[in-house]
């Protein structure tokens, strides 16, 4: 009887257990990243949520696109927010077929010169509050690649968990001002910081701004305890 007990009780925690912890899978290239998130997005059956700092026009780029609308298509609510400055290539009249459907799109921070350098250089994709991916891929061609036979060789992470919860949460804050109502010194500002941990993770999430004091304390705490370290870095 006591074992039975102690079996059922164990069973009766895991649900706890599995809502702190978090799952990562490597995206070691963009070919492998971009195509998987391309993926994901015709799977999407509630939400999606997209940022990004380069959105080139291009095959990936109506592949993206064509991939946001048919979401929309199936009433799934879909939003996009891309940086004016990193995708000031773009033309406005290329998300025409996306609005037309329902999508929803901010240009983060319109060029001014008044707050030229105030970016957004995050890149995320959240999908379902299911699944999220993270990581250098930007939505141009050139990011499709491995950095040997094509393209360049980016990092990212597919990620399951709370964790993603998380990051829509910081997306949500983010959108809110995308049509850009800047405060006084807007630019001299500390970064938004964000910070949440679970069973096996911890995220620091911020956005533009100065000062991201909280990511480099946490860097250091973790080379502090560190008995390896591998960097990859642009």
């Amino acid at each position: 009887m006591e074992l039975a007990e102690t079996i059922a009780s164990k069973k009766a925690e895991a649900p706890e257990i599995a809502e702190t912890a978090a799952h990562f899978a490597w995206l070691r290239t963009g070919e492998e990243g971009l195509t998987r998130m391309v993926q994901e997005l015709y799977e999407a059956k509630a939400s999606v949520r997209l940022e990004t700092y380069i959105f080139h026009a291009g095959p990936l780029a109506e592949e993206v696109r064509e991939a946001l609308v048919l979401a929309c298509q199936r009433g799934v609510k879909v939003r996009v927010l891309i940086d004016a400055l990193g995708s000031i290539g773009l033309p406005s009249a290329f998300w025409d077929p996306f609005i037309k459907a329902g999508g929803q799109l901010l240009w983060f921070n319109p060029i001014s010169l008044a707050r030229w350098s105030y970016r957004d250089h995050r890149k995320m994709l959240v999908i379902d509050d299911r699944v999220a991916f993270i990581g250098g891929f930007n939505i141009a061609d050139e990011y499709k690649g491995d950095g040997i036979n094509h393209g360049w060789r980016d990092l990212g992470l597919r990620i399951t968990g709370p964790i993603v919860a998380e990051l829509a949460e910081s997306f949500d804050g983010l959108f809110a001002e995308g049509d850009f109502k800047p405060k006084r010194l807007q630019a001299l500002r500390k970064a938004t910081l964000r910070v949440a941990e679970g069973q096996n993770w911890k995220v620091v999430m911020s956005g533009p701004g100065r000062y991201h004091g909280e990511l480099r304390r946490t860097l250091g705490r973790d080379l502090a305890r560190a008995k390896s370290v591998k960097i990859t870095c642009a």
